[in-house]
């Protein structure tokens, strides 16, 4: 302003600045109340919708986990009865059915893993997310001067209530055995498989001996004919 005044036609050039500084005044204040409304309408959207949601998210979630707990339960009680599992086919050799069903259970093993794995790998992503994106909530940490040689501490103003949640739930997923989990799945699948080649060489054993069998009958009705044509003739003989 004073260097426009210094200039022959200051005073048109300090008026034609006054109102650009005025038009940009205007226009900021209209920015700002742009912003604080966005802002206020991302606060609603956080605390009134997003966070009774993930609330009633994390309910389903401890049911879920509720129910696997007792579906883990409920097979450790069925493996148990296994062990003592006595019946007259029991030790005989396996069929073809039996076969199928272990070949299908090492698929649901493996399946149930990978299932597992992408189900605490899509939690945690999905944590991580919603965390990066409140934490962005947090004012920066604002230092307090005094006139002093020495400054005040610096005020940190805390995050949104759904930060601390999200929070705790990442650091709960992260104390799950989960790879304990995964190995012990791992190892149970390796077994079946095991087995399943175990039930191969059984019905390969149970061919033979049924070949053997029918040779053995074979050979022994041929026997008899014999037996009975040598008889026959005997007797014929005899008479």
């Amino acid at each position: 302003m004073r260097n426009c005044n210094a200039k022959r036609d200051g005073l048109y050039s300090g008026d034609k600045t006054r109102a650009e500084v005025k038009d940009l005044h205007s226009r900021i204040l209209v920015a700002i109340r742009s912003a604080e409304t966005i802002s206020e309408r991302i606060e609603k959207v956080r605390d009134v919708e997003l966070q009774p949601q993930l609330i009633e998210l994390l309910h389903g979630l401890m049911r879920n986990w509720k129910i696997m707990m007792e579906s883990h339960e409920t097979q450790n009680r069925i493996m148990f009865e296994v062990t003592s599992f006595n019946c007259p086919t029991y030790g005989k050799f396996c069929n073809d059915s039996h076969r199928l069903a272990t070949l299908q259970l090492v698929a649901e093993l493996h399946n149930w893993c990978s299932c597992f794995v992408a189900y605490l790998s899509a939690q945690k992503a999905y944590i991580a997310a919603l965390s990066g994106w409140l934490s962005k909530f947090i004012a920066p940490e604002v230092e307090l001067r005094s006139k002093k040689r020495f400054s005040a501490p610096a005020l940190v103003v805390n995050g949104p209530p759904l930060l601390a949640t999200c929070r705790e739930w990442l650091a709960s997923l992260e104390k799950l055995p989960n790879e304990a989990v995964i190995c012990a799945l791992k190892s149970f699948g390796k077994d079946m498989h095991a087995l399943w080649v175990q039930q191969g060489e059984e019905q390969k054993q149970k061919r033979k001996v049924d070949g053997l069998a029918k040779e053995l009958q074979r050979k022994a009705l041929a026997f008899q004919r014999t037996e009975s044509r040598v008889l026959g003739t005997n007797y014929q003989s005899r008479n």
